[in-house]
């Protein structure tokens, strides 16, 4: 059986959380975007060798995510008034 990347999981984690909030009673959830982890300090710091740059593998696999949560999230907001 082929293993499921890890945002697979966090967006379960996420779209079972917002389904109890709203079986709770809220309407109106914010919900912020995971930031381009490539760049946070210690990401460049273990990962951007001397120079310290950006690691944009880590930053694609953040654009992916936040890609996959808007989806998520359109689909909760048609599915749920």
């Amino acid at each position: 059986m082929k293993e499921q990347p890890l945002y697979y999981f966090l967006l379960e984690l996420a779209s079972n959380f917002f389904q109890e909030l709203y079986a709770l009673g809220a309407r109106v959830i914010g919900v912020a975007s995971m930031p381009p982890i490539g760049c946070v300090p210690a990401q460049r710091t273990l990962d951007g060798g001397i120079e310290r740059v950006c690691d944009e593998t880590e930053n694609q696999a953040a654009i992916l995510f936040n890609s996959k949560l808007s989806t998520l999230i359109d689909s909760l907001n048609k599915r749920l008034p």
